[in-house]
């Protein structure tokens, strides 16, 4: 099944169940009621690294470092079923923080959704996170979050990720529908592995780099906007569908695109990119 087939089929499955034509499923519809919100604080307990899980289902999610203890968080609903849930423990010094609505499913309802988190981590403390996003729009500054680990999974909407300078094993990205932005400005990271559905994908890489990356960028149907640095060696290996590559100031051989650092410096970024349909360009960090 191509892409745009894969597409097609979601957009018609989103419509079946507008209609309510689909057997079996819950048609049952919900209004939205009296705008709240509230504030969760969770202290650190002595962990010397945690585990964090956040999954909104659908979000206004702002979130960024800063906070003086481990955890803040400022939410804003109009749902029952969107009432947060913030769960937490320590064991054998690792922290387990587990942020989420309380129902696992939301009906159809009547009116606007409002679903607005304002989340703050703690800093100075290892992190592994693991996000799951679903319909709306995120921002995310985590240059300020001691990160090991992300692990990113968005459903449809606009999100945007702005990671830093950090020294990580890996960065894992899942995006559905919508744009996806992400930023690092270098440091160290062993592998970044992304994949997006449909859409328009930016991924900015230009930055010092202490350390070789392997980075495997694979998309489905749209465009793909990948900025590199040009004090370390690059090597792009393109494997395109439907669509151009603009590949200006790079060194072409077939589908591989190289930089004039390439071979000469000490530091490598080796990257693979996949892409279904639409175009890819690869450019120089100015």
């Amino acid at each position: 099944m191509n892409s745009a087939t894969k597409v097609s089929l979601v957009i018609l499955f989103v419509l079946l169940i507008v209609g309510g034509c689909v057997n079996g499923f819950n048609r049952q519809f919900t209004r939205t009621g009296q705008l709240r919100t509230e504030s969760h604080t969770v202290e650190r307990e002595g962990a010397e690294r945690v585990n964090v899980r956040i999954r909104p289902g659908i979000q206004e999610l702002n979130l960024s470092g800063g906070s003086s203890d481990l955890f803040n968080g400022e939410f804003t609903y109009n749902m029952d079923e969107l009432e947060p849930e913030v769960n937490y423990q320590v064991r054998n010094g690792v922290g387990d923080l587990d942020v989420r609505i309380k129902r696992g499913s939301i009906n159809f309802n009547i009116g606007n959704i409002i679903n607005r988190w304002n989340l703050q981590l703690g800093e100075n403390i290892p992190m592994n996170l693991e996000l799951t996003l679903g319909l709306g729009d995120s921002n995310m500054d985590l240059s300020n979050v001691t990160l090991t680990d992300l692990n990113l999974q968005s459903g449809a909407g606009k999100v945007n990720v702005r990671i830093g300078r950090q020294e990580m094993d890996r960065i894992r990205v899942r995006a559905g529908l919508g744009e996806t932005n992400l930023s690092l400005s270098g440091g160290s990271v062993d592998n970044l592995d992304f994949e997006a559905g449909a859409g328009s994908v930016a991924i900015d890489l230009a930055g010092l780099w202490e350390d070789d990356m392997d980075a495997q960028i694979r998309g489905g149907l749209g465009s793909i906007d990948v900025t590199l640095p040009t004090n370390v060696g690059v090597r792009v290996e393109v494997n395109r569908g439907l669509g151009n590559v603009d590949a200006g100031g790079f060194r072409e051989d077939g589908n591989v695109y190289t930089n004039d650092a390439y071979g000469q410096s000490d530091v490598t970024l080796n990257i693979s990119i996949s892409q279904g349909a639409g175009d890819i360009n690869i450019r120089m960090a100015e």
